[in-house]
C-alpha cells in the first residue's frame, strides 16, 4: 500500500511561512476536507520550533479529531550547515526541539534541507520559501576568496552526522530534500551525502519536482537511489521554472516512476507537493486522482 498525503509546501503557500497557529489549523481542516489522512509538519528555526514543541500534543489532539496523522517533521534552519559553529551549535536547538515534536506528534521521519553554498548571491539565492514561496532563473555567484566547497561539504557531513545520531536515540529515520541550487541537488550529490556520513537512518528524500530541474530522468534516478530512500514529495514540472505542477501536467515519466515503486516493492508516503496557492485545492486533488488512475492501472494499490 502507497499512501498519498499532502507536504507542508501546500499549507505554507496558502498560509504563510510560518504559518500562525490558526492559519495551520485551516489548513489542517482542508487537508481533511480533500479527503487525505496524512500530513506534514515543520519546526522554522529555534523559536518556532520550540514552540511546535511545546503545543505538539495539542496539535496531534487537533489533527486526531480530523481524522489526519504527521508523517514526517521537517527541521528547518540554514545555521546547521554555518561554517560558524557556534551558528550551528544554536542551530542544534531547532533539530533537538523537531525530534520532540516528532516523537509527540507520532511522525515517523525528521526531514532536513543541506541549504545553499556560502557564497554570495547577488540576484538571490537560487530557490527560497519565506514571505513568498520564489526562485530565480540566474545562479549568479561571487565566489570569496577564502571560499571551500570542501568546508562546506565536510560541515554538511558533519552536521547530518550529529542529526542522524540524535535522530536514532529517539528511533527515527532521517531524510534529506534535494533542492536547486543547494549542496543536495541531484541523486548523484544525494548518493555522496549518503556515502559519506554513514549512518543507515540517513536517507534520500525523493523529490521529483526538484529532480526534474536538474534534468534528472526520474525512473533513472528512483534506480540510482533504489534502497536508500525513505520517503517521495511528488510534483510535475514544466522543464522550466520551479513551479511545482500538479502530477501529470509536466515533463515527468509518471508510468515510469511508478512502475519503478512497484518493483522496488515501496510501501510509504508520497507527499503531494504543488506550489501554487491560487489553485491549491485543485493542483492536489488532480494530482491525487491521476496517481491513483495511474496507479491502478499499473496494479498498483494507492490510497488518500
Amino acid at each position: 500500500m502507497i499512501t498519498l498525503s499532502v507536504s507542508y509546501l501546500v499549507t505554507i503557500v496558502k498560509h504563510g511561512y510560518p504559518p500562525s497557529f490558526k492559519g495551520m489549523e485551516r489548513g489542517f481542516r482542508e487537508i481533511a476536507a480533500w479527503g487525505f489522512h496524512h500530513i506534514e509538519l515543520e519546526g522554522i528555526g529555534p523559536a518556532h520550533s520550540e514552540i511546535m514543541r511545546k503545543r505538539a500534543a495539542a496539535l496531534r489532539q487537533t489533527l486526531g479529531d480530523l481524522g489526519l496523522r504527521c508523517h514526517n517533521f521537517c527541521a528547518v534552519d540554514a545555521n546547521l550547515t554555518h561554517p560558524d559553529p557556534r551558528r550551528r551549535r544554536a542551530a542544534m536547538r531547532t533539530v533537538h526541539n523537531a525530534c520532540e515534536a516528532a516523537n509527540l506528534v507520532g511522525a515517523e521521519t525528521l526531514h532536513l534541507a543541506s541549504y545553499p553554498p556560502h557564497v554570495r548571491y547577488p540576484n538571490g539565492l537560487p530557490y527560497q520559501v519565506g514571505r513568498k514561496y520564489r526562485y530565480t532563473q540566474t545562479s549568479a555567484v561571487q565566489i570569496p576568496k577564502d571560499y571551500s566547497f570542501d568546508r562546506d561539504w565536510k560541515t554538511l557531513v558533519g552536521s547530518c552526522r550529529e542529526i542522524a545520531d540524535l535522530a536514532a536515540t529517539h528511533g527515527r529515520i532521517v531524510l534529506m530534500e534535494p533542492r536547486v541550487g543547494e549542496m543536495i541537488a541531484s541523486s548523484d550529490s544525494m548518493l555522496r551525502l549518503l556515502e559519506h556520513v554513514g549512518r543507515p537512518n540517513l536517507k534520500a528524500n525523493f523529490d521529483t519536482a526538484h529532480f526534474a530541474k536538474q534534468r534528472e530522468v526520474i525512473p533513472i534516478a528512483l534506480e540510482k537511489l533504489r534502497g536508500r530512500y525513505g520517503n517521495f514529495h511528488v510534483a510535475d514540472h514544466d522543464g522550466q521554472t520551479l513551479d511545482h505542477l500538479p502530477c501529470g501536467r509536466g515533463i515527468i515519466d509518471w508510468r515510469g516512476f511508478l512502475t519503478g515503486l512497484k518493483r522496488h516493492g515501496y510501501s510509504g508516503y508520497l507527499g503531494i507537493d504543488t506550489s501554487r496557492a491560487a489553485t491549491a485545492k485543485s493542483d492536489v486533488l488532480a494530482s491525487a486522482d491521476f496517481l491513483m488512475r495511474l496507479g491502478h492501472e499499473l496494479g498498483l494499490n494507492l490510497r488518500k
